[in-house]
């Protein structure tokens, strides 16, 4: 019997284990992204402060323009309330040549030109002294009597504006009683004769100089203070030249 030779058993093949799967990360879509979301949020915070100042300034520009309007109103009505006064205290001294020129007296220097050369008569030289006197005392106390500072003072108007009221005031007052000191001089020569009245004549001249000056510089600044306060726009002209002695 023959013995069969044992043989090794053969050696099955392994199969090679199969690489572990690595996980594969899958972006989210761009809009979705965190980095993408935190820039987008930081874009439109800036945006929205950016609308928000922008609107804020725009109201705030429209608070500040009505209230601008208001205060502009408000001079007006003030500024108005002055020209009313100062349009009827001038009203018997003269009248308005051109914005910012006024004819006070005229004939005030008229009749001391015409008592110096012997021309004119001493009753009217008299009789005009003392309307003159008369006249620019009552409208020199009108203008006085006006409180600016309680119409213009601390209102919140222009300074312009309120310094030219001011002005105004303190140069008419003058100049008008400067007038009125003029045409009592004017009396007073009528009234003398030979030397005392040239002496007279020749003083009364040259406060009627110095009242001319003074009087069209209170006529401009209010005739500026009706401009700022768009009462008036016209230019101003030149000062008028009024005959003298």
């Amino acid at each position: 019997m023959a013995i069969k030779s044992k043989s090794r058993p053969k050696k099955s093949k392994q199969v090679a284990r199969a690489p572990r799967a690595v996980p594969v990360e899958v972006r989210p879509p761009f809009f979705l992204r965190k980095r993408v979301q935190v820039t987008l949020a930081f874009v439109v915070g800036l945006l929205t402060a950016a609308v928000i100042l922008w609107a804020r300034n725009g109201l705030d520009e429209e608070r500040a323009r009505e209230e601008r309007q208001k205060v502009a109103a408000r001079a007006r009505q003030a500024v108005g309330q002055y020209q009313s006064t100062i349009e009827s205290a001038l009203a018997p001294v003269g009248q308005v040549l051109s914005p910012g020129a006024f004819a006070a007296f005229v004939n005030l220097g008229t009749t001391l030109d015409d008592l110096e050369k012997g021309k004119g008569d001493p009753k009217e030289a008299t009789e005009t002294g003392v309307d003159v006197a008369k006249t620019a005392s009552d409208a020199s106390k009108a203008i006085a009597d006006v409180d600016v500072s309680s119409l213009v003072g601390g209102k919140g108007f222009e300074f312009e504006l309120v310094d030219s009221v001011f002005d105004s005031q303190d140069a008419l007052v003058e100049g008008l009683d400067l007038y009125g000191r003029a045409g009592e001089l004017l009396r007073q020569a009528a009234e003398a004769e030979g030397a005392e009245r040239d002496l007279l004549l020749e003083h009364a001249g040259a406060v009627l100089e110095i009242a001319q000056r003074v009087f069209q510089d209170g006529y401009a600044d209010y005739t500026r203070a009706l401009q700022k306060a768009g009462l008036a726009t016209a230019p101003f002209a030149q000062p008028p030249t009024f005959p003298g002695p």
